[in-house]
């Protein structure tokens, strides 16, 4: 499974989304915003994650 990361420059921050390469999560989106570029992608990562395992 591959794991995509997008992160875009807003005002406030960072935000970014992710989604992944396994056909059964395919419609799935995380998400993630901070000031900080790595804690956004962290939070994507995660929410991803959850999303998954629901």
């Amino acid at each position: 499974m591959t794991i995509t990361v997008e992160t875009f420059t807003v005002p406030e921050g960072y935000k970014s989304f992710a989604n992944n390469s396994y056909h059964h999560h395919y419609d799935l989106l995380g998400r993630g915003f901070n000031q900080n570029k790595d804690e956004s992608v962290k939070l994507v990562v995660q929410d991803l994650r959850e999303l998954m395992a629901a």
